[in-house]
């Protein structure tokens, strides 16, 4: 899921090498959106299928001029006899569903999966880091801002372990964030001037510039009605996972 940009092609290769495979091994790329940073690898993967959100197919062919994250040249990174369209809900391999997650872009994605450790949901830039996921505010929105801001709380009450978009795996109690690996942080400053420390309650979310002539589309989470289930292995627990309409 996401390719990444280039500056992190070579870690990307080695990554997969790691594994014990290449590029050309892999038969499906799931693109949470089409942000650059997020998309640029993509044509190390010349045998895939590039899995998009239609909305977010859409956007990228036309996209609204402040954007700096889809630029315009987006569109021609792909071709359309590899790309599928994606939507709410869909399975795309046993115990691996597709979440509609709009707001940061028009059409952000993120996939659940299922483990023996409960449901892990990869965000992307849906939750960006684990203060977007405690606060329940998404920090950098391209599209809509109260679509973005539902889709955190949505995607949350799903979710026993986050994969962020920018941020280490993790899993939220209460609003303590707790990382599933541990990492040492060097805190450094220049003289004379003090270390500030962000709390959760300083970040204020970053809104793109003419985002109010996006004209996002309405997007309604039925409390009833049809939905699609997904089961942890080895959870007892079954969630129902409401289907998110885009109209």
């Amino acid at each position: 899921m996401d390719t990444g940009h280039v500056g992190r092609r070579s870690l990307l290769i080695e990554m997969l090498a790691a594994r014990g495979i290449v590029a050309t091994d892999i038969d499906m790329v799931v693109l949470s959106h089409a942000h650059w940073d997020h998309i640029q690898n993509v044509d190390l993967f010349d045998r895939a299928d590039i899995l998009l959100h239609r909305h977010e197919l859409r956007y990228l062919r036309n996209p609204h001029p402040a954007d700096y994250a889809t630029p315009p040249w987006t569109g021609r990174l792909f071709t359309e006899e590899r790309l599928r369209v994606v939507a709410d809900g869909e399975e795309r391999a046993s115990g691996v569903n597709i979440l509609a997650a709009p707001g940061h872009s028009a059409g952000s994605l993120a996939v659940a999966v299922a483990t023996a450790d409960g449901l892990a949901v990869i965000a992307a830039d849906a939750i960006q880091n684990g203060i977007v996921a405690a606060t329940r505010r998404n920090i950098m929105v391209f599209w809509n801002a109260e679509q973005a801001d539902r889709t955190v709380a949505r995607l949350m009450s799903y979710a026993d372990v986050i994969y962020p978009g920018h941020d280490h795996p993790f899993r939220l109690n209460g609003r303590d964030i707790e990382y599933l690996d541990s990492r040492p942080i060097n805190v450094t400053r220049v003289p004379g001037q003090a270390v500030h420390v962000e709390k959760q309650d300083d970040v204020q979310p970053w809104l793109m510039p003419g985002i109010e002539q996006q004209g996002a589309p309405r997007v309604s989470v039925p409390a009833r009605g049809r939905g699609f289930i997904l089961q942890s292995r080895g959870a007892r627990r079954r969630i129902r996972l409401q289907a998110c309409t885009v109209r």
